[in-house]
């Protein structure tokens, strides 16, 4: 079985440059990277080519398109039998792939999802060092097998905790099979300015074994270039990443397939109701029975969590769309404003118990290094062995010397 590892890319070289180091860190034979070019003019080219790996599969959208449009130009020049997609300046652990390829080997499943780690690259002004966050009920977990019709009802009912509740393939893994189902009569998979959010739900309509992993299989990178930061209701942006999120959406206006809903909308449960009546339209041919007004009240109280004025702007962009779309009773709770006091979103603001390594110094510099570092101190693990134990305070302070020695080897 091929997995492939898709890596969009667009002018983030340096980024690229240890994201692949990371993915060529194992030896498997049957491993494909596809890094999709989004036309960028400094040196990627080059640096995909400095790797030498017969593994390494590069191509080059030809010219600016926008992030849908080179989701599914990389997915058209992928080969393998299972897609993983990561981002620029995330990674993969040497041994989440063996333990992938092991499940995979196993099971044959349609989709596997799993938790992840972060690291939040070092500032590139120098202000900020690197940083490798672990949270604990992200690691040592159980494996199940999920429901797709009840996690499809729970997208319905705007219960989902996150769109990657779903059968998501970025930072997750779906099946070749699905994907091909799951495309349009047209052959487009992609039919949202947020790809992995309508892949997420619409791939629900064709699966039935769906595996979740409560250990991670990759790392989950954030840097000052990074799209998701100027989206990110817990992350402050900055000018680098409020010009790739103004790139973003510039590029998003000439996709035909990219315009249910304005980009400038800073609320992604916004986008994800805009994306679950897209999927309703396109995969599920009107069947889904979705509560738009529970929707509308989730948005309410994510939205609080918007930074700056973004806030009113945001609601007024999505108070258009849902009457573009003729949903008086998701705009009747849209109206029902102001917000009630502490009524907050789950899991906006919360604190989580997590490692955060290290504090100060450069000893994880790039995210090839944090993910080795991660990757040495939990590759023991064995996900059938698990058993949905708790993970102790013994455990913890085991894992918290392994890493240390890890960073420091």
């Amino acid at each position: 079985m091929r997995i492939s590892i898709i890596v969009p890319t667009r002018e983030r070289a340096h980024y690229l440059s240890s994201c692949l180091d990371s993915c060529l860190a194992t030896d498997d034979p049957d491993l494909e990277i596809v890094v999709s070019d989004n036309a960028s003019q400094d040196d990627t080219a080059a640096v995909v080519a400095s790797k030498n790996d017969a593994r390494i599969v590069y191509t080059n959208t030809g010219r600016r398109v926008s992030m849908r449009a080179n989701f599914e130009h990389a997915l058209n020049h992928a080969s393998g039998d299972y897609i993983v997609y990561i981002g620029d300046d995330d990674a993969v652990l040497a041994s989440g792939l063996r333990t992938l390829r092991s499940l995979i080997e196993r099971w044959q499943p349609d989709a596997i999802g799993w938790r992840l780690i972060h690291y939040l690259w070092p500032a590139e002004d120098g202000s900020r060092p690197g940083r490798l966050e672990i949270p604990l009920k992200s690691i040592y977990g159980e494996l199940r097998q999920k429901d797709p019709a009840a996690i499809l009802r729970n997208f319905a009912a705007a219960k989902v905790r996150s769109y990657k509740d779903g059968a998501n393939l970025y930072h997750g893994c779906v099946s070749r099979k699905v994907i091909e189902k799951t495309r349009s009569r047209d052959g487009v998979y992609f039919h949202s300015l947020s790809p992995d959010v309508y892949a997420s739900i619409a791939n629900l309509a064709h699966i039935q074994t769906f595996l979740w992993l409560r250990h991670p299989l990759t790392l989950g990178g954030e840097s000052d270039r990074s799209n998701g930061r100027a989206f990110s209701n817990r992350m402050p942006s900055n000018k680098l990443s409020e010009t790739s999120a103004q790139i973003f959406m510039s590029e998003v206006e000439g996709d035909p397939y990219g315009g249910e809903i304005d980009a400038k909308v800073f609320s992604i449960d916004a986008h994800i109701h805009a994306t679950m009546i897209l999927a309703n339209e396109v995969t599920f041919r009107g069947n889904l029975a979705i509560d738009h007004g529970a929707w509308a009240r989730r948005v309410l109280r994510t939205t609080q969590n918007i930074q700056g004025d973004r806030i009113e702007e945001s609601l007024l962009l999505y108070k258009k769309f849902l009457k573009s779309h003729s949903l008086p009773e998701a705009i009747a709770e849209l109206d029902k404003r102001p917000f009630a006091q502490g009524d907050r979103a789950l899991r906006n603001g919360e604190r989580r118990k997590a490692f955060l390594l290290p504090s100060s110094g450069s000893e994880l510099p790039n995210v090839a290094a944090a993910a080795k570092a991660a990757d040495s101190a939990l590759c023991s693990y064995c996900p059938a062995k698990a058993g949905g134990a708790r993970f102790s305070l013994r455990g913890s302070a085991l894992l918290f010397r392994a890493i240390a020695r890890a960073i420091a080897a």
